[in-house]
């Protein structure tokens, strides 16, 4: 059985913390940097480079792209309305 594991990696005080696709809630570039945020913070992406390599290892994940700089994970939106 060849089960593949997808985790993110993310940097935390000097460490690689390996998260679930579940626990990330917006993927944001920031200063050409991924940005991942969680409900216990927030962290730079230590594996992938860009917005679209991410988006390409989380396919088939709850994700959609919102814009160039943002993706967030449908599983934590409860509700959205016009930006103002």
């Amino acid at each position: 059985m060849n089960t593949k594991v997808l985790r993110i990696s993310v940097e935390a005080n000097g460490r690689i913390l390996l998260l679930e696709p579940s626990d990330v809630i917006l993927c944001r570039v920031e200063e050409r940097k991924i940005m991942i945020y969680t409900a216990k913070g927030i962290f730079p992406c230590n594996g992938d480079k860009t917005l679209d390599k991410l988006e390409e290892r989380l396919q088939g994940q709850p994700f959609f792209r919102t814009s160039r700089s943002e993706m967030v994970n449908l599983t934590h939106v409860r509700d959205f309305g016009p930006v103002v």
